[in-house]
């Protein structure tokens, strides 16, 4: 169970660092308005992005910080704030972060998928489900969402549909995932042995 909870950790923390990396900074929808971000401010961020993908965990958190103090529009510096604070293991702070992204960007997937995770982590399942769902009203085709709610079903909810579900529309949205598709596999053998 241990080797299975620390690759599940490895999945998500890499999965998120991707989507927020995708994501414009302040994490607009396609078709909609995109603020002008000045350049030095849209260099600093790309910087923090590569710190945090190389482990820099404390230099991102600073450039990050210094980003959001000079364009409070953006709502990416927060949610990656969020998520490094959570890997530090500051829960109060992250969930601090995350709050600043969602305020402001209400509508912003991956914000709203942080506050899953973190809900998800308290022990909120319900609250949790309700931001992962929240994010796929927002974007149904966000991946990172499907899974987070997928692990919530399965692992917290014993909801073998709901699983499913979301495990596999993640598949169809991401690619194959090895580790996802063992679970599938996994999820498909326990609901066929059910009586």
């Amino acid at each position: 169970m241990k080797r299975f909870t620390k690759a599940l950790v490895v999945l998500i923390a890499l999965g998120l660092l991707q989507a927020c990396a995708s994501l414009p900074m302040g994490g607009a929808q396609p078709g909609a308005t995109i603020p002008k971000v000045d350049p030095q401010v849209q260099a600093n961020y790309q910087r923090a992005l590569g710190l945090m993908q190389e482990g820099q965990l404390k230099p991102a958190l600073d450039l990050l910080q210094r980003v959001a103090a000079q364009d409070k529009r953006l709502a990416g510096p927060w949610v990656n704030m969020s998520i490094i604070q959570r890997k530090l293991g500051h829960a109060d702070e992250a969930l601090k972060a995350v709050q600043q992204a969602i305020t402001a960007n209400p509508g912003n997937p991956a914000a709203l998928n942080q506050l899953g995770i973190l809900q998800r982590e308290a022990g909120q399942f319900e609250q949790a489900s309700a931001s992962y769902e929240r994010a796929l009203t927002v974007r149904p085709d966000y991946s990172y969402a499907h899974l987070n709610k997928g692990i919530l079903c399965d692992l917290y909810l014993r909801n073998i549909a709901c699983a499913l579900q979301h495990y596999q529309k993640y598949q169809d949205l991401a690619g194959e995932d090895k580790q996802v598709k063992l679970w599938i596999a996994d999820l498909k053998r326990r609901q066929a042995a059910k009586p």
